[in-house]
């Protein structure tokens, strides 16, 4: 049977892309390989650990910060709300007068027929 074109196109791109992947997994195990002699050397250790404590350190100072402030607000927002001697109390807004007497809407009216 004769070849077809196409046949060899296929035969071509699967040659180039082993070739390409072959390429890749040579780069990926170099750089691994890197990686690792990296992590195994005493010095870059030591920096890893020193890095790790020094964020540890921030981490729970941060914490504590944060809970502290929460618990200031927490604090506060209590006694607004069961309104402590220690909030200031607000000024109360002038009210609104009421409507004369005088008038009667129908409701009320014939709420008093009933009675």
């Amino acid at each position: 049977m004769p070849d077809r074109p196409w046949d060899q196109q296929l035969k071509d791109f699967l040659k180039r892309t082993g070739e390409d992947l072959k390429k890749a997994g040579d780069d990926i195990r170099a750089e691994a390989q890197k990686l690792i002699d990296e992590v195994r050397d005493p010095e870059t250790q030591q920096k890893i650990r020193d890095g790790l404590g020094n964020l540890g350190q921030w981490a729970k100072r941060s914490a504590e910060e944060a809970a502290n402030k929460i618990e200031e607000v927490v604090k506060k927002a209590d006694e607004t709300w069961r309104g402590s001697t220690d909030a200031k109390p607000k000024p109360k807004a002038p009210s609104k007068p009421r409507k004369s007497a005088g008038k009667k809407t129908k409701k009320s009216a014939k709420a008093k027929k009933k009675k």
